[in-house]
């Protein structure tokens, strides 16, 4: 992998998903695999170790998911793997099942031994993130209420670490509350100045008085973004566009000059069905992404169908 790295010229930042059994470690990775949501939700606790790989602006994200059984746990994961988990790891994600309160003192030890591991082998460890999964369950608790039970307590005894966390709610059933946290919360230690991308997606809001703007490098990773303020579920439109604009099946290309043109609309016809699956109401809406593979970042922005009519006249002026 490492030899493979240094041709590609790619960096590499090893991240542990951890967590109990059945929190929900496996379908997380799942999502973030691009796998479809009816397959993700029918996965099965994993009894063995997982690793994949992303790349993303010529860095590749190594993830460790171990599994969460008890006995395994012990053997393994704090036992005779324990280095080879632990070393080395550059972002630590924890997943607690929030639907199972019955197991919040488990979690909240397993967190603690984790932690222990984590100052113990990659004490440079400087990103933390903790998963208040299965929101979409009716006796969720809200991550609030698990933050106090689960990660509060730890303060006395890691006062540093604990303040790092940061908190998400997640469910496969809105595959977006997944995504979002990794590229908000890892993304942004890709190794480039974060605030000159933001800097630049306001600036061409302002000019083309977009509702959003989000940036991304070739493979819909976000690293700048600008917003009006005012948005609802229609920005979660662009980004799901966004993260499956890479996906064959839901997309209509016109390239020129490296520039690279995807429309997602719903269309039954062509069996788009990006917007109605985060229940936008917004029908008269597309997402549009414009990304330049030779820069390697992207746009996203929100435009209607009148928006999208003035667009290609400008776009066959400039073929012209």
């Amino acid at each position: 992998m490492q030899l493979r790295n240094q041709e590609l010229g790619l960096e590499t930042e090893k991240i542990l998903i951890a967590g109990l059994d059945n929190a929900g470690k496996s379908s997380i990775q799942d999502i973030l695999r691009y796998t479809p949501i009816e397959a993700a939700m029918r996965r099965v606790p994993s009894k063995d170790i997982e690793i994949f790989n992303k790349d993303f602006l010529k860095k590749q994200y190594v993830f460790f998911v171990p599994p969460g059984q008890e006995d395994l746990r012990i053997n393994e994961y704090h036992g005779s793997m324990r280095h080879e988990y632990f070393s080395n790891v550059s972002t630590f994600i924890f997943v607690i099942d929030s639907s199972d309160s019955s197991r919040f003192n488990e979690a909240h030890e397993e967190l603690l031994r984790s932690i222990e591991d984590l100052l113990d082998l990659s004490p440079e460890c400087k990103n933390f993130l903790l998963f208040a999964h299965k929101q979409d369950l009716g006796d969720a608790i809200d991550s609030m209420t698990i933050k106090e039970q689960i990660l509060e307590p730890l303060k006395q005894l890691f006062p540093g670490i604990v303040v790092q966390f940061k908190i998400f709610e997640t469910t496969v059933t809105q595959p977006e509350t997944i995504h979002e946290p990794f590229v908000k919360a890892i993304a942004k230690h890709v190794g480039t100045t974060r605030i000159d991308f933001d800097q630049l997606a306001e600036w061409i809001r302002d000019k083309v008085r977009a509702r959003i703007v989000l940036i991304t490098d070739s493979n819909g990773l976000l690293i700048g973004e600008s917003f009006t303020g005012e948005e609802n579920t229609i920005i979660y439109a662009a980004y799901v566009a966004k993260i499956f604009s890479a996906t064959e099946d839901f997309q209509d290309e016109l390239e020129i000059d490296g520039v690279k043109i995807v429309i997602l609309e719903e269309e039954n016809e062509k069996g788009y069905s990006l917007i109605s699956r985060i229940n936008c109401s917004k029908r008269d809406y597309l997402a549009l992404f414009i990304g330049n593979p030779l820069a390697n970042i992207g746009m996203t922005r929100l435009v209607n169908k009148k928006g999208l009519q003035k667009l290609m006249v400008a776009f066959n002026d400039y073929k012209k």
